[in-house]
């Protein structure tokens, strides 16, 4: 990914954070010589990023050829329109997206279950009435378990581009800001908090 340093992250930690705050990704292979990419959950453990497909899902043969893939997390987003200048300029977008680079390896079944049982955890701890895997009959357990393909990414390298107008002197900055809130949807309102984060 194309990064200008002025787009760098902040910190890891701000990557990190990001991650585990927006954990779908697009996980992206090399399956026969095609491309082939799956939209899916994937959580941060330690150094790997893990998550499971369908066993139907024909990139599951990713995960026995010695290939990196790669996971893109890219989740806020917003259009900065050049109006918002103290002069004539282009319009651009300001967005956070991160690539995760890593050589996949099989989870076995217990990891498997544990790797499940952490994901429905962690959604299910935002219900009323959580509901936990335990709950599940061990035959449908079973059955639901040789459905799907568990995996674990071994992370080689990140890329992260934070970018965020940086490039833009304060009075811009501050307006571009002001215009995302203005609009008042849920994406301009997060780039607009990134933003002032950025540049207290």
């Amino acid at each position: 990914m194309y990064v200008p340093k002025i787009f760098s992250p902040p910190s890891p930690d701000h990557i990190r954070k990001y991650i585990e705050e927006n954990e779908f990704a697009t996980l992206i292979g090399i399956s026969n010589g095609n491309l082939i990419g799956t939209h899916i959950p994937m959580q941060l453990k330690g150094d790997d990023l893990v998550g499971h497909i369908s066993v139907a899902n024909h990139q599951k043969d990713c995960f026995t050829q010695d290939e990196e893939m790669l996971a893109i997390f890219m989740e806020h987003h917003a259009y900065v329109s050049s109006s918002w200048y103290d002069h004539i300029n282009v319009p651009t977008w300001n967005y956070i997206a991160v690539h995760i680079y890593g050589k996949p390896d099989l989870l076995n079944e217990e990891e498997k279950l544990k790797s499940l049982e952490s994901l429905v955890e962690r959604y299910e701890s935002q219900s009323s009435q959580p509901f936990h895997m335990s709950q599940m009959p061990d035959r449908d357990l079973k059955a639901q378990l040789r459905g799907i393909v568990a995996f674990k990414l071994k992370i080689s390298r990140i890329e992260a581009s934070w970018k965020m107008s940086q490039n833009r002197n304060d009075r811009d900055y501050n307006t571009i800001i002001s215009r995302l809130r203005e609009r008042g949807d849920q994406l301009s309102i997060t780039i607009a908090e990134e933003m002032e984060g950025l540049r207290d």
